[in-house]
C-alpha cells in the first residue's frame, strides 16, 4: 500500500501534528485527514512522497515541501 504523510498546520504556518500512514488508495488518504483532525490546526496537506495529493483550505496549497 502507498505511504502517506498528514501534516495539520496552525494559521500562521507552523507545524501541529503530522501523521504518517498507509492508505489504500488517495480517497482513503483524504477521508483519513478529515477523520484525525487535530486541535488547534486551520490547514492540512496530504502527501505522498514529494506529491501533494490534497489539502484544506485549497488556497494553503504548496507545490514544493516545506522543511521540516
Amino acid at each position: 500500500m502507498p505511504e502517506y504523510e498528514i501534516t495539520y498546520r496552525h494559521d500562521d504556518g507552523s507545524l501541529t501534528a503530522k501523521i504518517e500512514t498507509q492508505c489504500a488508495t488517495d480517497k482513503e488518504a483524504k477521508i483519513l485527514a478529515h477523520a484525525m483532525r487535530v486541535d488547534g490546526a486551520r490547514q492540512f496537506e496530504v502527501w505522498q512522497g514529494d506529491t501533494l495529493i490534497y489539502s484544506r483550505p485549497q488556497n494553503a496549497a504548496v507545490v514544493q515541501r516545506s522543511g521540516f
